[in-house]
């Protein structure tokens, strides 16, 4: 039962308070889950390298056989863009699904 001398503010910021904390452990595990999803994908596409498949190092170096990409000036370059944009954009990914699913979870509940 609602106590009619309770601010109904007080009783939605105590609950507020008691809920965020389990929010912010789902954002950073989705996070990191999101990273490690990154890093399996720039596995795959360096593993599909290995095997003639070559894509983005290819296209950005204008080389085709692996070990004149290797070689190459602008591959330093595209192999640290290619981490940080794999683990760092599934980080983010990761970060947005955990805010849609916080907003979408408070919106259900009131």
């Amino acid at each position: 039962m609602i106590n009619p001398y309770e601010s109904p503010t007080a009783i939605n910021s105590a609950a507020a308070k008691v809920s965020s904390r389990p929010r912010s452990w789902r954002t950073i595990l989705y996070g990191l889950g999101g990273a490690f999803l990154g890093y399996v994908g720039l596995t795959i596409l360096a593993n599909l390298e290995d095997w003639q498949f070559y894509t983005i190092r290819s296209f950005v170096t204008g080389e085709i056989a692996m070990s004149e990409i290797t070689q190459h000036p602008a591959d330093r370059w595209v192999m640290f863009s290619l981490i940080f944009g794999f683990i760092l954009g599934g980080a983010a990914v990761g970060f947005w699904l955990a805010r849609r699913h916080s907003r979408s979870s408070a919106q259900r509940v009131a």
